[in-house]
């Protein structure tokens, strides 16, 4: 059921073209790109659910992110 929801998500979720800043805004962009990328070793339904973790920094995620899109 999570790999349909992350499909549906994929349509309406567009691929960040620059590079994610440290701001509330570019956070809640680059979740929902996570969200809507398939997990690539396929253990979890998407790819936010093994980047994101309470323990790590906010920094720590968006520089994941960023890495993943090519902006570094």
């Amino acid at each position: 059921m999570g790999k349909i929801i992350t499909k549906i998500r994929s349509f309406f979720t567009k691929t960040p073209s620059s590079r994610l800043e440290w701001n509330v805004a570019d956070f809640k962009l680059a979740e929902r790109w996570a969200k809507s990328q398939p997990d690539p070793r396929g253990e979890f339904s998407n790819l936010w659910k093994r980047i994101y973790s309470p323990r790590k920094d906010s920094v720590d995620i968006l520089d994941e992110i960023n890495i993943l899109i090519g902006c570094k």
